[in-house]
């Protein structure tokens, strides 16, 4: 991987402990342990049943790992944007890396769920119309599509301001938008690679309705911290942040016992605003609270920093160990749901120490052995191209 493949939804390291948002960290943190552990769990721990109030707990508060990890992507990407706003407002060097950087994301999400290491194998089973997963939209190709979306934005609006209203509109029109787009097949206008993003009828784990809207959010978030830190007001803000979200949970769960139907029939876990509100309260005061951590803690490890840096290469890593990819089988394939607690308990603490050695080690070779880490990440892709293109199997 290009160190331009790195996530732009990650501020660099270099900034002062004034100029970095620390709590985000922590935030990215939270959400990096609950994807492995969650996941090691989905691929190898076959669950008692879903009736009992252990296992709903846990799967509410797993719920709420991919909006955490999207919010703080978007709260990250307007970080990163505000430090160099004037240079994204033209075609300039930075902003051609950045593209490159989303398209890079996009590319790689498809790439993860290709069944075959085989570019041969992949044009028979296409044109035999055997390759739906493959057009499956999930963290990936949302992340690297939202972003180019909100790049856009910055491009077209040119100010802040603008920016952060139009952002605003088009995060509440996704929300409104998704229960009338969630039963649509789209397939029959849209090619299937199209019509994924629309909605789960494809497979798609992530659509950009309405998983897109929690990035915005995030982005939304960030330009008020970033106003309020400004001007001093960071403990005011985050007071506000947090009675604004219990005020959003409260009144969405209030709006359930109106008995008006607005919306056509849906998946409401999937779908529905309410639950999509109730989700982005918590999160937001999941944030709240670890920005008074921030507070408590003079000097956070700067492991912690890392880490967040690296949640591509520990992205990538852990879907590749937990569910296979292309090159290689993944735990859920060669075990599969018989695990017992103590044995997947045991195999995601090892899944996240492992994840998290990649992550500082991959830190270091980029940024103390710079040039080999080049020329290793080039001879990596050259080869695998290579074998792509000449492999039958």
């Amino acid at each position: 991987m290009n160190p331009s493949s790195q996530l732009i939804l990650n501020p660099p390291l270099k900034g002062s402990p004034k100029s970095r948002v620390v709590f985000l960290d922590f935030l990215r943190l939270t959400a990096i342990l609950l994807m492995i552990q969650g996941h090691t769990f989905d691929a190898i721990y076959r669950f008692p049943s879903e009736e009992l109030l252990s296992v709903q707990l846990y799967r509410y508060l797993h719920g709420l790992t991919a909006p955490m990890f999207y919010f703080s992507s978007g709260f990250a990407f307007f970080i990163a944007t505000r430090k160099k706003w004037d240079s994204y407002l033209r075609f300039s060097a930075p902003l051609q890396k950045r593209l490159m950087r989303f398209v890079f994301l996009i590319a790689l999400g498809y790439a993860l769920h290709a069944p075959f290491f085989s570019f041969g194998r992949m044009m028979v089973e296409a044109s035999s119309g055997r390759l739906d997963m493959m057009v499956a939209v999930d963290t990936l190709q949302l992340i690297g599509l939202t972003c180019l979306g909100l790049q856009l934005l910055v491009f077209i609006l040119r100010t802040q301001k603008k920016f952060f209203i139009a952002a605003t509109g088009l995060a509440v029109g996704i929300v409104l938008a998704t229960p009338f787009l969630h039963g649509v097949d789209f397939g029959r206008i849209l090619p299937p690679v199209v019509a994924a993003y629309f909605n789960d009828r494809y497979q798609s784990l992530f659509p950009f309705f309405n998983w897109s809207a929690f990035l915005l959010a995030g982005a939304l978030v960030g330009y008020l911290f970033m106003e309020a830190r400004e001007r001093g007001n960071a403990r005011r803000f985050m007071n506000y942040l947090a009675l604004g979200s219990i005020g959003l949970i409260g009144g969405s769960l209030l709006l359930t016992l109106v008995p008006i139907k607005v919306f056509p029939a849906h998946d409401f876990f999937r779908a529905n605003p309410v639950y999509f509100n109730v989700r982005l309260g918590f999160v937001s005061l999941v944030a709240v609270g670890l920005w008074h951590l921030e507070q408590l803690a003079k000097k956070p490890a700067k492991w912690i920093s890392i880490i967040g840096a690296q949640s591509l290469a520990i992205y990538v890593g852990h879907v590749m160990v937990v569910y296979g990819s292309p090159i290689n089988p993944g735990l859920a394939g060669l075990f599969g749901k018989v695990f017992t607690l103590p044995q997947a308990s045991f195999s995601a603490f090892g899944l996240i120490v492992a994840m998290f050695l990649l992550g500082l080690g991959w830190h270091a070779m980029k940024y103390e052995h710079e040039r080999p880490s080049k020329f290793l990440e080039l001879a990596t892709a050259v080869v695998l191209l290579f074998i792509f293109f000449i492999n039958e199997q």
